[in-house]
C-alpha cells in the first residue's frame, strides 16, 4: 500500500484506538447521501472537527511504525 500512496501522493491517517468516547465528541454532523435503505451499511457523510490523527504513511514513503523501531 505504501508504494500506492507514493504514487498517487496520498497518506495514511491512523488514530489511537481505545478512545471512542472522546472521538464520538468530534463528530459534528452525520447524514446519510446514498442506498438510505441499507440503513447502517449506507454510505453516509460525516463531519468531523479536531479529530487527533497521526499520518503513519506519507507521500514520500515515510512510515511512523519503522520510524518508531529505530528509536532507541
Amino acid at each position: 500500500i505504501k508504494e500506492l500512496l507514493k504514487k498517487y501522493k496520498s497518506v495514511y491517517l491512523v488514530l489511537v484506538g481505545g478512545i471512542s468516547a472522546y472521538l464520538s465528541t468530534k463528530v459534528k454532523d452525520i447524514k446519510i447521501i446514498a442506498y438510505s435503505d441499507l440503513e447502517a451499511e449506507a454510505v453516509h457523510e460525516i463531519v468531523i472537527e479536531d479529530l487527533p490523527l497521526f499520518v503513519a504513511y506519507d507521500i514520500y514513503g515515510g512510515d511512523i511504525f519503522e520510524s518508531a523501531l529505530l528509536v532507541e
